[in-house]
């Protein structure tokens, strides 16, 4: 087995009735849809409300740390910490790197192009939003972002 580096990352799920925020990249996996997030700096929580911010133009209000998600590509391995909102603040603006979008839930589930993440929405939502539980999910993909597996834990 290949030792491949892993890259630490976060998303946030900012679900707001039956929305939820996202972005449309354009010029890295262009196309795909995904969630808000980026890389994790010194100060964690900071790091989500500047990520969140600079990919939708939008605040994210009390994003809260509920698990992991281990992502295992051909040729790459990613560890995204997952924060979950209920809200956010401002308008949703598209930049340069990213559209950015307040899609319907099934919507976005909807689309041929999405990464891994974005799939939980639609057999995990319940446990997304579950305040009482966090979790670990771990998927093995391949490079077009189709899933070949997933195990998912749960911790009270």
């Amino acid at each position: 087995i290949m030792n491949k580096e892993i890259k630490s990352e976060f998303r946030c799920f900012c679900i707001k009735d039956d929305n939820v925020v996202c972005i449309e990249h354009k010029i890295n996996k262009k196309g795909y849809y995904d969630l808000p997030g980026g890389k994790i700096k010194e100060k964690e929580i900071s790091s989500v409300e500047s990520g969140f911010n600079e990919t939708t133009g939008s605040d994210i209000v009390d994003p809260i740390y509920r698990g992991l998600i281990h992502v295992e590509y051909p040729k790459r391995n990613y560890t995204y910490r997952i924060f979950i909102a209920e809200d956010y603040v401002g308008e949703i603006k598209s930049n340069s790197k990213n559209n950015a979008y307040l899609l319907p839930i099934s919507e976005l589930i909807s689309k041929k192009k999405k990464f891994c993440s974005v799939v939980l929405l639609e057999d995990y939502l319940t446990l997304l939003l579950d305040k009482t539980k966090k979790f670990e999910f771990k998927i093995v993909s391949d490079e077009n972002e189709n899933i070949e597996s997933l195990d998912v834990n749960t911790f009270n």
